[in-house]
């Protein structure tokens, strides 16, 4: 943007292409496109007036698009890039989120313009007039500059309508301000828009320590917008009355962002810290750790949606082949008869298994569709690539220590499970629906009511691979539960204060010390473990290794199995 000074016909914004490239596009309807001037006092609109281009000019080979401005401006996204000198970045915020929330509301007869970025906000060098240009425009010009991220991308989510799109800007305008970060700030612009589709931001609570809850609330709602799906006329597929009712609580969340709030926490001298520094910091990296988490589950799901949906059906023909649902669920678990530490325990056995049927019968409810999603995903691919090639089957940790280091087995479960710090087996039993058990009616000397709720602190390593490596998570999470008249259920997963970690090993360099391990200790398997637990202490207990051994003596005859359960030495 170069330097402008008010005028008639004056140069507002740069279609970043040349005068004969130009001419061979129709621009009518770009020229014709409105915009919004907003006048702006103590950081709310007060007047807004229609704006239209009057022209064009060619400047150093380069048409611009002209229009008549009252005052002297720079673009929004100059200024909080530091590059305007006189302009007050914090002023120029507090104008820009006033006009685009007049934009929104219809105050002082102010109307939506569209995808308005950061190159078309344009503000006076007093912070007292923001002029908005028409969103089609930003987009043209910004795709033609060679810096769209930063000029338009950072600013918007596309498909979001102009009223929506309003209150997204806004948020990202109010992030950047008090943040000094943009929430979504990948320069790639599809990696940016599933970024934005999976909500894939640090919470701005989790950025500004002692942020009015009210003011993080409403600008984490508008960065969370989901797209509406409007029916094609034609096509069997129809609205989702519950993701649309969702979303209209998004948005309301979104519209009652505070002006007087924002302007408050802006120009704060200090802020009083909700948490000391470390306290914070921990916070956000196990908000972190969570977000990273839910978002490998939800693109996990994405990509695989076909495939797991062919699972359930195929599942459920299973069931019809067996006898009837009715003599199927009367197999599946329940958590009847079960304390809530116990219901806790079982949750995690069947994760551990990844017995999906079972884990949607102890854990329900919006909070957990993720973590069921993942979990079955990790089913889907392990009987997938078993289908393929036998040799391929995936079998738990307890299990794998047992075949050669060589084995050409996968590696999927949970190890050293603590329920409240206690170690618990990885595997636990559990009651079925057929066995009709009285439900428990109290727990910790208290009578149960409906609705009451428990909590657990959970510690495990999660134990997962891929082609080339073994990965480890290690877990620190409470697990909420509800009781629902007659059953605790699993309600909720949410990272705790323990010392969550990721790493990963070599498939080739593990087997390598285990073959080693297993040498020097002239085959014993329990003895080669024990060795290797200091380095890699995710490695299976000896109660999980016996669990492993006996199904493994069932199952294929493992004279290492027989061997460990005799205790041979």
């Amino acid at each position: 943007m170069m330097e402008n000074e008010k005028g008639a016909g004056v140069a507002v914004i740069s279609s970043g292409i040349d005068a004969d490239s130009f001419g061979k596009i129709r621009m009518a309807g770009l020229m014709e496109s409105k915009g919004l001037v907003v006048t702006v006092d103590g950081g709310k609109a007060v007047s807004c007036s229609g704006w239209g281009f009057t022209g064009t000019a060619v400047i150093d080979g380069t048409v611009w698009f002209c229009g008549d401005v009252p005052f002297v401006f720079r673009a929004l996204d100059e200024i909080l890039g530091g590059g305007c000198g006189g302009w007050d970045k914090k002023k120029a915020a507090l104008a820009a989120v006033a006009a685009l929330s007049a934009s929104f509301s219809g105050e002082a007869g102010g109307f939506p313009v569209g995808n308005t970025g950061g190159c078309g906000i344009l503000v006076s060098d007093d912070c007292t007039r923001v002029l908005l240009l028409p969103g089609d425009v930003c987009e043209f010009c910004a795709v033609n500059s060679g810096a769209y991220a930063k000029k338009q991308g950072f600013f918007i989510y596309k498909g979001l309508g102009a009223a929506e799109q309003s209150l997204f800007t806004r948020a990202v305008i109010a992030y950047r301000a008090l943040s000094g970060t943009f929430p979504y700030a990948a320069d790639d612009d599809s990696v940016r828009q599933t970024d934005i589709l999976d909500r894939n931001f640090v919470p701005l609570s989790h950025k500004v320590n002692g942020i009015a809850g009210a003011l993080s609330s409403a600008v984490d709602a508008g960065l969370s917008i989901p797209l509406s799906f409007e029916p094609i006329p034609g096509e069997r597929r129809y609205r989702n009355d519950r993701a649309e009712k969702i979303r209209a609580e998004i948005i309301a969340r979104a519209s009652a962002f505070d002006l007087d709030s924002f302007r408050a926490e802006l120009f704060a001298s200090e802020r009083k810290p909700e948490l000391s520094d470390d306290e914070f910091r921990a916070r956000e990296e196990n908000e972190s750790r969570s977000r990273r988490r839910r978002i490998s589950f939800s693109r996990f799901f994405r990509r695989n949606r076909a495939r797991i949906f062919g699972t359930a059906v195929a599942a459920v023909v299973a069931a019809f082949a067996a006898g009837s649902f009715v003599e199927s669920n009367g197999r599946l678990a329940t958590s009847r008869g079960l304390s809530s530490a116990e219901t806790a325990h079982v949750f995690y056995s069947f994760a551990h298994k990844a017995d999906v049927p079972n884990l949607s019968e102890i854990a329900k409810g919006r909070k957990m569709k993720d973590f069921i999603q993942i979990i079955t995903g990790f089913y889907v691919n392990g009987k997938e690539r078993e289908s393929f090639n036998a040799s391929d089957k995936t079998v738990s940790p307890e299990e794998w220590v047992f075949f050669k280091p060589s084995t050409t087995f996968w590696m999927y479960g949970i190890t050293n499970l603590r329920i409240d710090g206690n170690p618990v087996p990885s595997r636990a039993d559990f009651p079925r629906r057929s066995e009709r058990r009285e439900p428990v009616r109290e727990e910790n000397g208290k009578m149960l009511k409906k609705g009451d709720v428990s909590a657990h602190a959970a510690e495990y390593f999660f134990i997962t691979m891929d082609a080339s490596r073994i990965n480890v998570e290690r877990v620190s999470e409470t697990v909420s539960l509800e009781w629902n008249g007659s059953r605790w259920i699993v309600r909720a997963l949410e990272p705790s204060g323990g010392k969550n970690a990721s790493s990963s090993v070599r498939i080739k360099e593990f087997a390598s010390e285990y073959q080693a391990a297993l040498d020097s200790a002239h085959g014993d398997v329990r003895a080669a473990a024990a060795s290797l637990r200091e380095k890699y202490p995710w490695l299976p207990s000896e109660t999980d290794m016996e669990s492993g051994a006996r199904d493994l003596v069932e199952s294929y005859g493992s004279t290492a199995a027989e061997s460990f359960l005799s205790g041979a030495r």
